[in-house]
């Protein structure tokens, strides 16, 4: 079965309905998965909605043991337990054929660094969203975002030598979240994969993208649409 309970008929006729009308020219790419984020988003959160009053009335009422199990389910993992299969599997989906390396600069990067400052990273800190999941060293963003008055000048230290030396290996590292589209939930080819990144690089990316955005806005270098 798969994970997403709240993608049900209605989901799946509009995705059809929106298929056609993309391959027939009628509407864009960019317009069918808008409307495709619209119906999902509000599945979602109907469905969500069900679920806590679900729980609310078993709270309120003599089914408290279940509804505390419930809420200690943890989320159904996927029958295929051999890492080697989702390893081959990712790394075909992935992989580049031919992919130059990427050049290495022809100067030393300078020592120390003075990109990333206390002001800047607190302004991305501000903007990150709770309830994403989290990375395989256990960090949440909310761990950073409650905590960030007392972080956010350790936080732009650690980027700016990130900066200079290069990234820790544990920031390169990627979590792979199968979640299952339907059909058989022992083909590989049967999941869609989400790459879960550590919580400190997306925040240094974070800060990257919001200073090159400003850079190109200053001088006028954004394509027009």
């Amino acid at each position: 079965m798969p994970h997403n309970r709240w993608y049900d008929e209605d989901c799946r006729a509009l995705y059809r309905q929106l298929k056609v009308s993309r391959l027939s020219g009628t509407i864009s790419s960019v317009q069918a998965r808008k409307e495709m984020r619209k119906m999902t988003h509000r599945k979602r959160r109907a469905w969500e909605a069900s679920q806590y009053w679900e729980l609310y009335h078993m709270l309120m009422s003599r089914d408290c043991a279940l509804a505390w199990k419930r809420l200690r389910e943890p989320r159904p993992q996927t029958p295929i337990e051999d890492p080697n299969t989702w390893h081959t599997y990712t790394e075909r989906l992935y992989h580049v054929p031919n992919q130059p390396p990427i050049p290495m600069p022809s100067t030393p990067r300078p020592t120390t660094g003075t990109l990333f400052t206390t002001s800047r990273v607190m302004k991305v800190i501000n903007k990150l969203q709770h309830r994403k999941s989290m990375d395989h060293t256990g960090l949440r963003a909310e761990h950073i975002i409650y905590a960030r008055e007392c972080l956010t000048p350790f936080l732009a230290l650690i980027f700016n030598r990130a900066l200079a030396e290069g990234f820790p290996p544990q920031w390169t590292m990627n979590t792979v979240a199968p979640i299952h589209k339907g059909g058989d939930p022992m083909d590989p080819n049967t999941y869609r994969t989400i790459m879960i990144g550590h919580t400190l690089t997306k925040l240094y990316g974070a800060v990257m993208q919001a200073e090159l955005c400003d850079y190109i806005e200053t001088l006028c270098l954004r394509a027009h649409e």
